[in-house]
């Protein structure tokens, strides 16, 4: 038998290697070298073609300190301190090991990270871990956004084995690619990398996934960590500090960069030199003007119409001046943090500055408007548009907080010509507390929500007749007003509380709060078998509720009261009024007790929950008016769901309170 061959070494290799291993990097932007070498086809994009670093210019700086790992920074004559591009150029220079972005929906970061890779491998090898919130969303990442595009670059970088081009692990020819679906501190174990990636870090299964993925870079002198996600929920302790969001937590440790842009008015004024620079933020996104003669919203002029309100000269910044503002040459990014942790930048960015047509000024305004009394859709408005988090105004209502919330009458009263007065009651198995409420329209966006009187009662029919004789005197007019609508909750004595809403029809209505299903509208109408076609449940999602009143009409109003802001700084939501006498009697301190009953707390997987720690009977009542008053003024008939299936829980919630039996 013969002896095998030998093995032949494959000398024709070693040329192109060593090219390769020892090639000059080339010295120019990353988003410019993208646009050179990127191509992305439709299964990446809507947008097919090479990457265009125009669409998303203020991701420029993004990229640039993924590429070369240093910042550097120059103080301007206004005291501003910006990022600038050349090292002759700067004051300072820094090293960077982590880079943060709490980023809006329409911000180009997970394209621009993707860039960075592709730029390691065709000319800095290094390991890289890209960890994302679950495993198939991170094996999609690689297998259509990334390989592609690699495979264009040239196949000198993947080995020759096809089988190493995997779903969740690279093997290239001078480095290794991990995608991980960040579950455990054991997805990145037995793993080293220089370069790693944390998208969507508010959504990861785990609260540790920043320390875990440093642990696997500590050894490296150029070892980089980017953090990138939509925030969440900002928790506060008692010293203000951030405890809480873990995108929000890490940038506020950091730099805390916001890019600004110039006013044009401001640079007319200034004889064409870029001045008036800004953070476009939502406060100064003006609509209010775009109403017909009734004061309904004009959805087309809306539209049209948004703008900017410029902070220094006040002159409008129309929405025609985005690619105008967004010039480099013009833009800035400026530090606001300057007890930022050593070698840690971190950055903001929202869609006020994007071009998609989702979101475009008009848009935003719409759906900002639309999230009123949401407490869900204004939280996921806030995150996914403006980048930020929200925050929890008060997580503990106080009774002294509330009575900051009194007004210039007396209870029995009503402070102002009313537009709607509802009576609403929280009825238990041997009692059932109501209270009045009247509402009005207010300036600016929100509403006025005034308590003016409250009592108990032992049956539903109690409070039926109430609606049909209860009155009360209006101090603007002089004359008395009746009660126009009432609700009473239906979880206990249901059948009762059904017989007393038929005797006073199309005036009296039972309601449901319902705990489960995200999926649920916020409010809706459920018609009930074997009831006149006029009678249904006021179903409401709970949480919304809560957070409208306590967030909102509380604690917003409280944050603000407290402070004695400046008028402008109002707070954007409506407001809840008490009587100067509210706690002139053992039932009003009680009254005022309720409303302290509910609180938010944080759980051990990081989100909020609303806690009952008492009686809140009243405190309901007023939640209940809240809910009332947003549907009868949206006059909302339609079913349960937000344009989907809802879920399981949620639809057994909702059968079980427009059941006829108890």
């Amino acid at each position: 038998m013969s002896a095998p061959a030998p093995a032949r070494w494959r000398w024709h290799l070693l040329p192109s290697l060593a090219a390769a291993a020892f090639a000059q990097k080339p010295d120019e932007p990353l988003p410019i070298w993208a646009q050179k070498n990127v191509f992305l086809d439709r299964r990446m994009t809507t947008r097919p073609g090479p990457y265009d670093p125009d669409e998303y210019p203020g991701t420029w700086e993004f990229q640039e300190i993924m590429r070369n790992r240093v910042v550097h920074e120059k103080k301007l004559p206004d005291g501003a301190i910006i990022l600038v591009d050349r090292p002759e150029d700067a004051d300072t220079s820094m090293r960077v090991h982590q880079l943060d972005a709490m980023k809006a929906t329409q911000g180009g970061l997970t394209e621009a990270a993707l860039n960075a890779i592709r730029y390691c491998v065709k000319h800095d090898p290094q390991n890289v871990i890209f960890a994302i919130d679950n495993r198939v969303q991170a094996g999609e990442l690689n297998d259509i956004r990334l390989q592609p595009t690699l495979k264009r670059l040239g196949e000198q970088i993947f080995t020759a084995d096809d089988d190493d081009a995997g779903k969740f692990l690279l093997k290239l020819r001078r480095m290794l690619i991990y995608f991980l679906g960040s579950y455990s501190a054991g997805a990145f174990a037995q793993k080293m990398c220089e370069l790693g990636f944390n998208d969507e870090l508010e959504e990861h299964g785990t609260p540790n996934s920043v320390e875990d993925l440093k642990s696997r870079m500590h050894s490296s002198e150029r070892r980089l960590l980017v953090n990138m996600s939509k925030p969440k929920l900002l928790i506060r302790n008692s010293e203000g500090k951030i405890i809480g969001g873990p995108i929000a937590r890490e940038h506020a440790k950091g730099s805390m960069h916001i890019l600004e842009v110039p006013c044009p008015h401001c640079t007319a004024a200034n004889g064409g030199v870029p001045s008036g620079h800004q953070e476009l933020q939502q406060d100064n996104m003006k609509f209010g003007h775009c109403k017909t003669l009734l004061e309904e919203w004009d959805f087309d002029r809306i539209l049209r119409e948004t703008f900017f309100e410029c902070v220094h000269c006040k002159k409008p910044i129309e929405e025609r001046e985005k690619r105008w503002m967004n010039d480099r040459t013009r833009r800035r990014w400026r530090r606001t943090n300057f007890r930022a942790e050593p070698n840690h930048i971190s950055m903001h960015f929202s869609d006020f500055l994007s071009y998609d047509d989702s979101v475009l000024w008009g848009r935003m305004a719409i759906e900002y408007i639309n999230s009123k009394g949401n407490f869900t859709a204004r939280q996921s408005y806030r995150n996914h548009h403006e980048g930020l988090p929200f925050e929890i105004h008060t997580s503990k209502t106080e009774v002294a907080d509330l009575l900051l919330l009194r007004g210039a009458y007396k209870r029995k009263t009503i402070p102002w010509l009313p537009q709607a007065i509802f009576l609403t009651a929280d009825i238990g198995q041997t009692y059932a507390k109501w209270a009045a409420y009247a509402f009005r329209r207010s300036h600016g966006y929100g509403d006025d929500c005034a308590a003016l009187d409250w009592g108990t009662d032992l049956h539903p029919d109690d409070i039926a007749q109430r609606v049909l004789s209860q009155n009360y005197l209006c101090l603007e007019t002089g004359e008395k007003y009746p009660i126009g609508i009432g609700v009473m909750d239906a979880k206990f004595r249901r059948i009762e509380v059904h017989k007393a809403c038929l005797r006073v029809p199309r005036r009296l209505f039972p309601s449901a709060g319902i705990r489960a299903g995200m999926s649920l509208r916020s409010v809706s109408f459920n018609r009930v078998p074997n009831r006149p076609r006029w009678f249904g449940i006021i179903v409401f999602n709970d949480r919304d509720a809560k957070g409208e009143l306590y967030t909102d009409r509380i604690g917003a109003w409280v944050d603000w009261l407290r402070h004695r802001s400046i008028e402008e700084e109002k707070p954007l939501t409506g407001r809840l009024w008490l009587p100067l006498d509210v706690n002139a009697t053992d039932d009003g301190k009680e009254f005022l007790l309720h409303h302290t009953r509910e609180n938010l707390v944080e759980l051990p997987t990081g989100g909020m929950e609303w806690k009952r720690t008492g009686d809140n009977e009243w405190g309901d009542t007023t939640k209940i008016a809240g809910v009332a008053w947003r549907f009868f003024t949206l006059g909302d008939l339609g079913g349960a769901s937000a344009g989907g299936a809802i879920d399981a829980e949620a639809q057994a919630e909702i059968n079980e309170a427009i059941s006829v039996s108890e």
